[in-house]
């Protein structure tokens, strides 16, 4: 058992794994995400931002909804 479930219980553990699977995409997908906003021209290296919509790309391509502005991913 983990630490996270000792504290909170192993119910609210499964439920909060289970979110997680739901919201947050599968590494493989996150990566290619990540590739894509790299070479795209509308990247902003040095903030880590799209200079689209202005979202923090590492935050913004692990969520399954979210979705590229300009329809990249």
């Amino acid at each position: 058992m983990s630490w996270f479930a000792d504290l909170f219980g192993e119910k609210f553990e499964n439920k909060l794994s289970k979110l997680k699977a739901d919201v947050l995409c599968e590494e493989k997908e996150h990566k290619a995400r990540v590739e894509t906003c790299l070479s795209c021209e509308h990247y902003g290296k040095e903030m880590q931002v799209c200079k689209q919509c202005w979202c923090i790309v590492p935050l913004k391509t692990k969520v399954k909804s979210f979705h590229c502005p300009i329809n990249k991913w």
